[in-house]
């Protein structure tokens, strides 16, 4: 590509044609824009703020540009046949030729990649061009600088003859005048937060109640230039929803770009281990924008567990508790979706042979892990715990674990079970009815889940929390062990007068 190519030109200066040569800081250049562009890019690689190129607009005889129609006809004749004065062949771009477009974009591509060296991090580029070529050089220009760095396009109309302007990369350009206020209301810091602030569009938001989230939390210096943009791009018929990031020292460029695109910042979702699908509900609808409501409906609809293969038992063994990063404008089936993903990555072949190996179905396992969790907040311990309550399954125990009998009631707050809790008709009352719960009673994490598919062998059936109240237990081989251990945990709870 002629970008890539070197030169051997270079630049001469004149004097006698300059205006106070020894201080003036203007540089007017004479020649072939592709060998000057070549000749910059050693002083100026990413330094220019602005560029404006108006070239040939191909309609047929271009490529041969006249400025001054005063010609003699050695000049004409000159310009009429193919060469310049040096001798140079000059190319007439009739539309006749069969590569009519692609001559000219062949022209123009290696222009704006040099181009593009030049243009600073936040500077912008003009290009003037009518209808013959418009097309193209969108296309190529997206391919150049990015099509997301592209703006908008400005006609204006002369004499009924349409010149298309596209404002490349940065603003809108109403006037070459304007530019410098221009510049400033949109490219210079304009934002002033004291630290990185969060607006959340939501779907009910208009263009006036943005502007006042965005006023209120991203101090902005001047908001004439969002209001601008905002106009000129039609953001009342392109709002997205979303959360997005204002960042100290911002300019409104950057930012309005960002909400016009939808450009949204991620956040963190934290799934807790929570004990209800209600309470997790309403746990994900705190942090995104769709309703808690609409989350425990999908969740508890039947259709939808029987389609996952779970039941409303079960479907709490969906849910990994982790933090995820997320867009807070997520649907609830790209919730799921998601969920379901995560499941995927956690249950992996390993997990998978362990349980089977325990011969346990990852429902199961979930179920267990719930158990144990409840049992212990002591992650060391909840091997043990978990090894005991496969050592009572094995020997066709029932469970007999306090956690189920308060889920089954639903009064987590229970710190004395007696007998008459006991007496509670539920499949969750594992002091009547053998094996396991038909379903998770709190969801499980991942160290619970992995404490019973890499649960401790050992002989223990009892256990009893101890009465140090250190949240850890004393454990039993036998029934009088065990006994001795219950009766020091009940003197500990008589003496703090806790008595359910």
């Amino acid at each position: 590509m002629e970008a890539n190519t070197t030169t051997n030109k270079t630049l001469r200066p004149c004097i006698e044609e300059s205006k106070d040569w020894d201080n003036t800081e203007n540089l007017y250049i004479e020649g072939d824009n592709l060998e000057v562009l070549k000749l910059l890019q050693n002083s100026y690689f990413n330094k220019v703020k602005m560029i404006y190129i108006d070239p040939p607009y191909n309609t047929g005889n271009d490529f041969i540009y006249i400025d001054d129609f005063a010609q003699n006809i050695d000049e004409y004749e000159e310009a009429k046949g193919s060469f310049d004065e040096e001798g140079n062949r000059l190319f007439k771009n009739t539309d006749t030729n069969g590569r009519f477009h692609s001559d000219w974009c062949s022209m123009i591509y290696p222009r704006l990649v040099l181009a593009r060296n030049l243009l600073a991090d936040d500077g912008v580029i003009f290009i003037s061009i009518d209808d013959n070529e418009q097309e193209n050089l969108k296309k190529i220009c997206d391919e150049v600088f990015g099509e997301n760095n592209f703006v908008a396009q400005l006609i204006w109309e002369k004499k009924k003859k349409r010149i298309l302007f596209g404002a490349l990369a940065v603003i809108l350009f109403i006037g070459i005048a304007s530019a410098g206020t221009m510049y400033y209301y949109l490219f210079t810091p304009q934002f002033h937060p004291q630290k990185t602030v969060y607006i959340y569009i939501d779907r009910d938001d208009t263009t006036d109640s943005i502007y006042n989230k965005i006023k209120a939390q991203g101090k902005p210096k001047s908001f004439n230039g969002f209001k601008w943009m905002s106009q000129w791009r039609d953001y009342s018929g392109n709002i997205h929803t979303g959360r997005y990031a204002i960042r100290p020292g911002e300019n409104v460029y950057h930012v309005f770009n960002r909400f016009y695109r939808g450009y949204q910042a991620p956040m963190n979702l934290t799934i807790g281990s929570v004990r209800t699908l209600d309470r997790l509900a309403r746990n994900v609808g705190k942090q995104l924008m769709i309703d808690s409501a609409e989350i425990a409906g999908v969740i508890n609809d039947s259709l939808l567990q029987q389609r996952l293969g779970y039941s409303k038992a079960t479907i709490a063994c969906l849910f990994i508790p982790e933090t995820y990063q997320v867009y807070w404008n997520m649907s609830v089936e790209d919730f799921l979706e998601r969920m379901q993903k995560e499941h995927q990555k956690f249950w992996n072949r390993e997990r998978l042979n362990k349980a089977k190996a325990i011969g346990m179905t990852q429902e199961e396992v979930c179920t267990l892990a719930s158990i144990v969790e409840e049992e212990t907040n002591n992650n060391q311990e909840k091997p043990m715990i978990a090894g005991l309550y496969i050592n009572r399954i094995h020997a066709d125990m029932p469970l007999q674990a306090d956690p189920t009998i308060k889920f089954a009631l639903q009064d987590f707050s229970l710190r004395r079970i007696a007998n008459a809790h006991l007496t509670i008709d539920s499949p969750y009352n594992t002091y009547r009815n053998l094996g396991l719960p038909p379903g998770p009673i709190r969801i499980p994490t991942p160290i619970g889940i992995d404490a019973v598919l890499n649960y401790t062998r050992h002989n223990y059936i009892y256990m009893c929390a101890k009465e140090d109240f250190s949240g850890t237990h004393n454990f039993a081989a036998n029934y009088a062990e065990h006994m001795k251990n219950a009766r020091k945990y009940w003197k500990a709870l008589n003496e703090r007068k806790i008595f359910n």
